[in-house]
């Protein structure tokens, strides 16, 4: 399923301590779905984050909060007669993450990942919630060139249950590296 997605948002964080931070972060998301019959999904998300330096080397960081999902789904015709009418759908939930840092050495960072988010849904689905691991590595080698080893594993819940396009399927998932 093609898909066309603007993303905006605004925040605000404040440094409490020398390890502590503290931030509040306000996302708006909009999919739209212009080659299926299956309308769009916005999405406006609000975040607390907060981050821990637990030493030198290890860093911390928990965000999340509650995400307003509206799902505007167009009127259908079904065999030239039976018309299914335009409808939008509000849901409240949750959303977050949680972010482990780690510097191994001066040129050595390792990153340990989970999210909970909005998304188009990989091109199989109108629109997903999707929750994601990750793990990466990331080494410089030279002033100008670094490698980077990432993997992780996604699944995606359909946000739309019409059955009309993508998929005929409620779940999506995958690992990837």
């Amino acid at each position: 399923i093609n898909s066309q997605q603007t993303t905006g948002q605004v925040g605000l964080s404040r440094v409490l301590t020398r390890k502590d931070q503290l931030a509040v972060k306000y996302s708006f998301q909009e999919l739209h779905f212009p080659s299926a019959t299956t309308g769009s999904v916005q999405a406006h998300v609000w975040n607390v984050l907060y981050g821990h330096r637990v030493s030198g080397r290890l860093n911390f960081v928990v965000g999340g909060g509650p995400q307003l999902i509206i799902v505007h789904t167009p009127a259908t015709t079904i065999l030239g007669i039976f018309v299914i009418p335009a409808s939008t759908r509000k849901t409240l939930s949750g959303n977050g993450h949680v972010t482990l840092g780690y510097n191994v050495s001066n040129r050595t960072h390792l990153q340990l990942q989970y999210q909970h988010f909005v998304n188009p849904g990989s091109g199989f689905l109108a629109g997903a919630n999707s929750d994601a691991v990750r793990l990466a590595v990331n080494r410089i080698l030279a002033r100008r060139w670094s490698v980077s080893v990432d993997g992780g594993y996604s699944r995606n819940s359909a946000l739309q249950n019409n059955g009309v396009s993508g998929i005929n399927s409620h779940v999506y998932q995958f690992w990837y590296g």
